[in-house]
């Protein structure tokens, strides 16, 4: 039987320790998941370190994608510049 492990402490994974990982950290813009990969412990400590690390160094990157992504927010112009509508609320 093939069985998957965490890719970083090796335990076998199952239903109760799986976790849903975002391949991009979701602090700077990140959606798209994957499970079985890492388990919710491994998963956690690398959310405190790694992609807290990741996100403070890209946190200028985070809010352009943010505004432009994952926004139903349209470019229009006045003749010489392009301006983006942005929104408010959270």
């Amino acid at each position: 039987m093939n069985t998957k492990k965490c890719q970083l402490c090796r335990d076998e994974l199952n239903h109760s320790n799986d976790s849903k990982e975002h391949i991009i950290p979701n602090a700077i813009g990140g959606k798209k998941k994957v499970s079985g990969f890492i388990c919710k412990s491994c998963n956690n400590k690398a959310g405190e370190t790694w992609d807290a690390e990741l996100a403070s160094q890209l946190n200028w990157f985070s809010l352009f994608f943010w505004n432009c992504q994952r926004t139903w927010n349209s470019a229009f112009h006045d003749g010489r510049n392009e301006y983006w509508e942005t929104h408010s609320s959270l």
